[in-house]
């Protein structure tokens, strides 16, 4: 396994410019966005719980508001975790390209 391998390429507009991220570096970011995901979800999981079980307690609009703002934060979580799966997949193909 080469840790020198180009993992990514870069065409500005009218260079040709290749960019190597060694294949190393280019899990470990993975192994961070990746990470990065699953704390989102755990956290805005556990608050839209906290939401759902204390409802009563505050009014339709507070409830609104929060669920719209939780669900874009899981949003975040979902791109987080397709950049991180996308990017772990280019590291591990042959020549660094998916």
């Amino acid at each position: 396994m080469s840790t020198s391998a180009p993992s990514s390429r870069n065409v500005a507009a009218g260079a040709d410019t290749v960019v190597a991220t060694p294949v190393a570096v280019h899990r470990r970011r993975a192994v961070i966005l990746l990470v990065l995901a699953l704390f989102q979800f755990w956290l805005w999981g556990t608050r839209i719980n906290n939401l759902v079980r204390d409802a009563g307690d505050f009014s339709a609009a507070f409830v609104a508001v929060h669920a719209v703002l939780y669900a874009a934060a899981i949003g975040a979580g979902v791109v987080l975790a397709v950049l991180g799966v996308r990017m772990w997949r280019e590291a591990r193909a042959p020549g660094g390209r998916p």
